[in-house]
């Protein structure tokens, strides 16, 4: 038995993963009002997760693929050869984003649980930290939502700014994707 270790691959999908938490990071401590550190501490978390269920998920959904279409996927995957089949590319990145985005929406809500639990559980006597207060600036067109508006400001959306981290990300490795797929071209 032959063992192959997919350098590229490895190291791809470490620059991968490098550029979604960095994206998702920034985004989730703007959209979230997480901290700096808590923010990378989620981006990190949910980003591990997501790409330790998608290769489990690829490893299991492989055997039960046809021959051609497992070559295929295989040989994208891991060894950078393109396919044949182009939509095989487009329809597998539709699925992992899906995918993804619903494991770290679950991972999300799984993390602030143990979370709450630990924090929950003080260890020392000392007074917990004040919260930074959030100046809030209402004008005069978005005034008329009164207490809908600072409601809203209090309780941001988990499940859009999940979306739109996973967006980002996705859109930033795809142009990464992208060029390298142009300058690799020419040098072949």
């Amino acid at each position: 038995m032959v063992w192959v270790l997919p350098l590229r691959a490895v190291v791809l999908q470490s620059l991968f993963l490098l550029i979604a938490i960095a994206t998702e990071a920034a985004i989730l401590h703007w959209e979230l009002k997480l901290s700096y550190k808590r923010s990378i501490e989620y981006a990190t978390s949910l980003n591990l997760l997501s790409v330790v269920m998608g290769w489990l998920v690829f490893f299991l959904v492989l055997p039960i693929l046809d021959e051609g279409l497992e070559q295929a996927l295989v040989g994208y995957v891991l060894f950078d050869r393109l396919p044949d089949r182009l939509l095989l590319i487009g329809v597998s990145g539709f699925i992992t984003f899906m995918l993804s985005f619903f494991v770290k929406l679950q991972g999300l809500n799984l993390l602030e649980r143990l979370l709450e639990r630990v924090e929950a559980t003080p260890t020392t006597n000392e007074p917990p930290p004040q919260a930074q207060a959030r100046r809030t600036f209402i004008s005069s067109a978005t005034s008329y939502k009164g207490s809908d508006r600072s409601q809203f400001l209090q309780q941001p959306d988990k499940r859009d700014a999940v979306l739109l981290a996973n967006a980002a990300s996705y859109t930033a490795i795809s142009v990464v994707l992208l060029l390298r797929f142009l300058f690799y071209r020419d040098l072949s």
